[in-house]
């Protein structure tokens, strides 16, 4: 059995982490129903921002860990330092969350050319 499971390997999906991921989500589907008050709360509104803008917020995440850990290893840090990092981090994805939702909102105000037909009567009169 413990060949069958290990060595888990996080470029794979193997059938421990597959088996973990369903598991999670039949617990998350059970208790929250999707029409569910708690998920329409002004508390989880950050949480459901990033989830929306899941691939930029994560590659943005990438980038402030090695930004954190920079700043931790170069300043003397303790917990509370850590926790500061941290917190500041996660307040800066939900700001780029933010900013990408209205983004978004923004109506699209260029039209592209090939889209517009000339007017025949404009051109009739450019031509005389």
């Amino acid at each position: 059995m413990i060949k069958a499971i290990y060595p888990i390997d996080k470029t794979d999906l193997d059938l421990l982490r597959l088996t973990h991921f369903l598991a999670v989500a039949t617990v998350v589907t059970r208790f929250f129903p999707r029409k569910d008050s708690l998920l329409s709360s002004r508390w989880l509104r950050p949480l459901i921002l990033c989830g929306q803008h899941s691939l930029p917020i994560f590659c943005f995440g990438v980038f402030l860990s090695f930004g954190s850990h920079w700043i931790l290893t170069q300043y003397k840090y303790g917990v509370w330092e850590q926790f500061v990092v941290s917190f500041g981090g996660m307040a800066i994805m939900v700001g780029i969350a933010w900013v990408l939702d209205r983004a978004a909102r923004v109506p699209d105000l260029f039209v592209d050319a090939a889209e517009i037909e000339p007017d025949q009567e404009a051109l009739q009169t450019a031509k005389q």
